[in-house]
């Protein structure tokens, strides 16, 4: 099998041991590449440098095990909030990296160039890859980012690009990087169970608010009930009274009559009750609604950004928990208040 390592002179020129009649389709796969696989995966996600370190191996062994190959190029290029990039064009500086700016790292973009011969090839040919992750973790100091970050209107997304000339080297690299990319998928809090808790927050709230309006309007109709109850007992009681006094006790008991048992009648108490639950109960799930975020944890203030911003969405989860406490127990304090001046 042909050789193909690359032979550097003094004068910079290249050797390369390939056959006259091969060296224009040596040229094509060098310059041009026939077909390409892009695909985007939006998900939340977790990258730090330990994982893209475990990407380049994962990617690099599998290409020597496939082929002769060899790595022509590789580019790395880091951005940070305030607009701020850093450009690495070796794996070994990218080995090595450590970032010492106290800027938060927000994005990452990897590119492999390779030069393959295939097994059924009689030259080497050029194949490249291109991963790329941007998150939507922005701050109130950089509203506006580089357009490298927000070429399109998706946040959360990992992207990868692969150019080649062998349909099943191209879709191999494809399974490769996506069982890879499964691994960096962070365990959401915001989940089908989450959405689900807060459904239920809402209709908690909402039958709590309908349950309270509807004790206020049986302990109004229980006062008016004993107040023309004991109206009635007065009339019994008081058989040796002048015609005045009756007149006087029958105008007070039809009064609580016409007025039973308030100016508001029950079905509009469920109608006030519906209302606000529907205020609070919406309210409730607009505060504990956020977007999921991912992270590129690159230096230090990226991962205290990311430790941060767990804490908050951890907190989201409590304040549903709350939420359901405090509509239960106001419930069961409408019951114990109702039932105690009921007496």
């Amino acid at each position: 099998m042909t050789d193909t390592k690359l032979i550097f002179q003094e004068n910079s020129s290249i050797s390369l041991p390939v056959n006259n009649e091969d060296l224009g389709n040596f040229l094509s796969g060098l310059l041009g590449q026939a077909q390409s696989i892009e695909r985007d995966f939006d998900q939340a996600f977790d990258i730090d440098h330990a994982w893209l370190i475990n990407l380049h191996e994962v990617i690099d062994q599998r290409v020597n095990q496939q082929a002769i190959a060899q790595l022509l190029n590789f580019k790395a290029v880091v951005n940070f909030e305030k607009r701020m990039k850093r450009t690495l064009t070796s794996i070994e500086s990218f080995y090595t990296y450590k970032e010492m700016k106290q800027l938060r790292s927000i994005g990452v973009k990897l590119e492999w160039s390779y030069l393959i011969q295939f097994p059924n090839s009689t030259v080497p040919e050029k194949q490249e890859i291109t991963f790329f992750a941007k998150t939507n973790s922005t701050s109130k100091s950089d509203s506006k980012l580089d357009n490298f970050l927000y070429s399109s209107s998706k946040v959360n997304v990992i992207n990868i690009r692969i150019n080649y000339t062998e349909r099943t080297w191209g879709n191999d690299m494809e399974n490769l990087l996506e069982e890879t990319i499964i691994t960096a998928a962070r365990n959401e809090l915001k989940n089908s169970r989450y959405h689900w808790m807060q459904f239920g927050l809402f209709f908690v709230i909402l039958a709590s608010c309908v349950f309270i309006a509807n004790r206020i309007y049986e302990y109004q109709y229980q006062s008016w009930y004993q107040l023309a109850g004991k109206s009635l007992e007065l009339l019994e009681k008081q058989s040796a009274i002048s015609l005045e006094t009756l007149n006087a006790n029958f105008l007070q008991l039809g009064k609580l009559i016409l007025a039973s048992p308030g100016k508001l009648s029950a079905l509009d108490y469920y109608a006030i009750g519906t209302l606000i639950g529907l205020i609070i109960a919406s309210f409730s799930v607009m505060l504990t609604e956020f977007t999921s975020n991912s992270f590129v944890v690159l230096n230090e203030k990226a991962e205290k950004w990311r430790g941060s911003i767990i804490m908050k969405e951890r907190r989201n989860v409590l304040t549903i928990i709350w939420g359901y406490f405090a509509a239960v127990s106001s419930s069961l304090i409408a019951s114990i208040l109702y039932a105690f001046f009921s007496k």
